[in-house]
């Protein structure tokens, strides 16, 4: 069993539960949340305000990846170079999206509200940057086996 044989089928079976769910989620959003009943809470500032201003954008955004993945998963099944290009911008996207919420957190720290401690909220700081790190770290080990020769040859030997 290869890696672009077990990465070919896991990314297939979960892109496409993602891309149901990513359907399903756009149905809800768009026939149940009017943009009006949207409250940005305040002191929001930055990123967390952007996101919440823009909110359906990025859900179709998110269903938009799904998709893709699910088609580039197809294509690395039937031996296509072009899932595999595909997948390596993906992997990238995901590289820069996990770098991002690192810096967010560290660049627009928020201020812990009256109910939670400073601790509390360092330490939240803290695992955010972890996992942010450790996604990163993930992605680029699975993005460098993608693109490796041996990847590469075992797709065009098909």
């Amino acid at each position: 069993m290869s890696f672009l044989w077990l990465f070919s089928r896991v990314t297939f079976v979960i892109s496409g539960f993602a891309s149901l769910a990513g359907v399903i989620q756009v149905v809800l959003i768009f026939s149940l949340i009017n943009e009006k009943q949207v409250r940005i809470p305040q002191g929001s500032a930055g990123i967390p305000l952007f996101i919440l201003a823009h909110f359906r954008l990025f859900v179709l955004l998110t269903l938009l990846l799904d998709l893709t993945g699910f088609v580039a998963s197809i294509a690395l099944i039937r031996g296509k170079r072009w899932g595999q290009l595909t997948w390596a911008i993906l992997l990238a996207v995901g590289i820069a999206w996990s770098l991002a919420c690192v810096a967010s957190e560290l660049i627009f720290p928020y201020p812990p509200p009256d109910r939670v401690s400073a601790h509390v909220t360092h330490t939240w700081i803290g695992l955010v940057t972890l996992l942010g790190i450790l996604g990163a770290t993930l992605l680029g080990y699975l993005l460098n086996r993608l693109l490796s020769p041996e990847t590469t040859r075992q797709l065009t030997a098909r």
